[in-house]
């Protein structure tokens, strides 16, 4: 089962625990009395009985939810200087759509725009129209928006997926990197291996196979072993 929080093992238990989550190892971890195990780890074998340390939010899952929460929160270097843009551009697109209203209506009031222009539609309307075009077309939604929202996106993605953004700045940071150092297991791949494919023998019963390779296997711990019997099982 679950460890439910982070905690110390006591005298007299022992155990393998699975803490990809933290270390990203795929090879479970064996614990003894008196080392620490971290909330969310997954017990797989042996009976461990633990001492809690941190509950709550002094977990270490807990940190780490905080810690990507606070991510999608902070603004990126690319979002403070889009929110200066917008806070002089947005005021400045009011004022030219309330001059374009002012000025389209003025005109109608004149009777300088044909009446074949707005058939069915009083002045005030008419000039409403265009003001109102205007407020749409240069709006600069896409300019406040794309960036918390990008960088919303890249964090939340990132968690799911094992990976943790500090802050946007961190994120937008990633353009000039130009190469990455990864750890194989766990990283680029599952760490739990599989059978894919297998050929036999023309004379040989494949149900007889497998039965045969998983009761020699049932009792190894090796990874190889465990996925022979996984997929024995599944036949």
């Amino acid at each position: 089962g679950n460890v439910p929080c982070d905690g110390e093992v006591l005298a007299g238990s022992s155990g393998d625990v699975d803490e990809a989550l933290v270390t990203g190892e795929s090879a479970p971890c064996a614990k003894a009395a008196g080392e620490r195990v971290v909330g969310g780890s997954l017990v797989v074998d042996g009976v461990v009985y633990v001492r809690a340390t941190r509950v709550g939010d002094d977990t270490f899952l807990a940190q780490v939810v905080r810690l990507v929460a606070e991510a999608q929160g902070s603004k990126a270097p690319m979002q403070l200087l889009a929110d200066r843009i917008a806070g002089v551009f947005v005021p400045a697109i009011v004022c030219l759509a309330m001059l374009t209203f002012f000025v389209w209506y003025a005109c109608c009031e004149l009777d300088l725009v044909p009446h074949e222009w707005m058939p069915h539609q009083t002045p005030l309307l008419f000039a409403f129209l265009f003001a109102n075009a205007v407020l749409v077309v240069a709006c600069p939604c896409a300019l406040g928006l794309a960036t918390p929202t990008a960088v919303m996106v890249g964090t939340g993605v990132g968690a799911r997926l094992g990976v943790l953004i500090k802050s946007g700045a961190a994120l937008e940071k990633l353009r000039s990197v130009t190469a990455v150092v990864l750890d194989k297991t766990g990283t680029v791949t599952e760490g739990k291996m599989q059978v894919v494919a297998h050929r036999l023998a023309p004379a040989a019963s494949e149900s007889e196979l497998w039965r045969v390779l998983a009761a020699a296997e049932r009792g190894s711990g090796h990874p190889i072993a465990k996925a022979m019997v996984a997929h024995a099982d599944r036949r």
